[in-house]
C-alpha cells in the first residue's frame, strides 16, 4: 500500500513539473496558408513597395525556412488600395485550394484609409503599412489570427510598435509550417 501510494504522490509530481515547464505558445495554425515556403509577390501600385519588401524581410531575417520576395512577375499580389470600412486593415485571401486546403496563389489586400487614420492618431505611415502586410504575410505562413498578446498576428496590437514577426510568431510558422528537420 506504501509503494502504490508513494508511486501515485510520484507520478502527480512529475505531472505538475512538466504542465509549469512547459512552454505554452501564442499561436493559432491556419490550414489555408500558402503551400510553400518560398513567396513572391507583385506589389500594386508600387509607390509602397519598400514598406512592402521590409515587411518581407523581417521574415526572412527571422528564425524560420521561409523566404519572401517581390516579383513582378508573381501570381501572388498584394494591393494597397481603399476599403470603406476603416475597420479592416488587411485581408489575406487565399486562392486555388489544394487538397490539402493550401493555397498555390493569395491575394493580400492593404487598406490605405486604415493606415491613414492611424497617421491621425500620430502614428508613422510607413511602420503601420509594414505592421499590416507582415501580419497578412503570416497568414499565407499558415498562421491564424490572435486577440491577445505582443504578436504580430494579435489583431488588436499597435500597428507602429510591433511591425517584425515576434518569438511566438515564429514559433507558429515553425511548428506548423515549416519544422526543422
Amino acid at each position: 500500500m506504501l509503494k502504490k501510494k508513494t508511486s501515485l504522490i510520484l507520478t502527480a509530481i512529475i505531472r505538475l513539473v512538466l504542465l509549469f515547464s512547459s512552454s505554452v505558445y501564442a499561436y493559432v495554425p491556419l490550414k489555408t496558408g500558402y503551400l510553400s515556403p518560398s513567396i513572391r509577390f507583385a506589389p500594386q501600385p508600387s509607390q509602397y513597395e519598400s514598406a512592402l519588401i521590409s515587411a518581407a524581410a523581417f521574415w526572412n531575417a527571422a528564425s524560420t525556412k521561409v523566404y519572401i520576395s517581390r516579383d513582378a512577375n508573381a501570381d501572388n499580389t498584394v494591393i494597397m488600395g481603399n476599403l470603406s470600412d476603416t475597420q479592416i486593415f488587411g485581408s489575406y485571401t487565399p486562392q486555388f485550394l489544394d487538397r490539402h486546403g493550401q493555397a498555390s496563389q493569395f491575394q493580400i489586400w492593404i487598406n490605405q484609409t486604415a493606415v491613414v487614420n492611424q497617421t491621425t492618431l500620430g502614428k508613422d505611415f510607413w511602420n503601420v503599412a509594414q505592421s499590416i502586410f507582415a501580419h497578412e504575410l503570416g497568414h499565407a505562413l499558415h498562421i491564424g489570427d490572435l486577440r491577445s498578446g505582443d504578436v504580430l498576428m494579435n489583431q488588436l496590437r499597435d500597428r507602429n510598435k510591433i511591425v517584425k514577426p515576434q518569438p511566438d510568431d515564429i514559433n507558429g510558422v515553425n511548428a506548423y509550417v515549416y519544422p526543422k528537420q
